[in-house]
């Protein structure tokens, strides 16, 4: 088990910037339902000791839960433009009517993290934070082109998310750092939008694969296609080649069997405890398809 050196609970903003400012080894830490199974995996410790790709977890943590901090902790809605807290929990993403109406693939995807006493603590922006390529609400919020906010005491910076993730668990996020707010623009007119998952079982498994899908529909075409991949590479992935194969065109079984084939051929899948390369290149293109199979009927 990892050892911890201190726990700190700030009440706001600043006074959890100034911790991470000052602290030598902190670690951020909101519903916990990732971190907390790490630390009291002694397999994971010795595994990471022979290949540390997290380096902080072998030495004394000091841990800083941010959950008390109101301002980290809220929807905004303001015409097309959304903006979440990133404590906020699954369950209130997937609850929130205005997310159901606007974005309800999004809700589709918060459901599908782990058990519901998971959602019920487990928040978007550990989702986000923890950098898993399996993450389940990161590739509707890629086709959303979020946009995330990262502070600091020396101030804020503003990234894509797509441009947040540099492999396996590994982020663009500083160890004095806080995301502090995921904004995106929900695109305007009639859209269509879906999120597959595929794991071991319906419920509490992590992500073989899942795809997420994003376009404007006008008359019988598809508009500004965006389509993101979960668990099939080092990071998340935008299936560029294939969203823009989809652009423009009107949904049809050829359509949909040359989609497929090109969307396979954009996961770069590994074989794991998991699952094999194979059937998950496969499956990445069968999931696409159903989806736009439902647009046909």
């Amino acid at each position: 088990m990892t050892k911890i050196e201190s726990f700190h609970q700030p009440q706001n903003l600043q006074e959890a910037l100034t911790l991470l400012a000052f602290l030598v080894n902190p670690k951020v830490i909101a519903g916990g339902t990732d971190l907390m199974a790490q630390m009291h995996r002694d397999e994971h410790i010795e595994r990471l000791r022979k290949r540390p790709a997290k380096p902080w977890m072998l030495q004394p943590l000091q841990i800083v839960d941010v959950s008390r901090i109101a301002e980290l902790h809220f929807i905004s809605v303001r015409d097309c433009t959304v903006s979440l807290g990133p404590l906020l929990k699954h369950d209130e993403i997937v609850n929130n009517e205005t997310l159901r109406e606007k974005i309800p693939f999004l809700g589709e995807a918060s459901g599908k993290v782990g058990s519901q006493q998971i959602r019920n603590v487990g928040t978007v922006g550990g989702n986000i934070c923890n950098g898993s390529p399996c993450a389940d609400t990161v590739p509707p919020l890629l086709c959303l082109r979020a946009e995330i906010t990262l502070q600091s005491v020396k101030g804020e910076r503003k990234m894509a998310l797509q441009s947040f993730f540099t492999g396996a668990q590994e982020t663009l996020l500083c160890k004095d750092e806080l995301l502090t707010k995921i904004e995106f623009r929900v695109p305007e007119g009639e859209t269509a939008q879906f999120f597959y998952k595929l794991g071991q079982r319906k419920g509490a498994a992590i992500a073989k694969l899942n795809v997420a899908f994003l376009a404007v529909k006008e008359k019988k075409r598809l508009r500004d296609v965006r389509i993101a991949l979960g668990a099939v590479g080092a990071t998340p992935i935008v299936a560029e080649k294939t969203a823009r194969f989809l652009s423009g065109r009107q949904i049809s079984e050829s359509i949909i069997a040359e989609a497929k084939s090109i969307c396979s051929n954009e996961a770069q899948p590994i074989t794991d405890i998991r699952s094999t390369r194979e059937y998950r290149r496969a499956m990445t293109g069968e999931l696409l398809a159903m989806g736009l199979q439902s647009f046909l009927s």
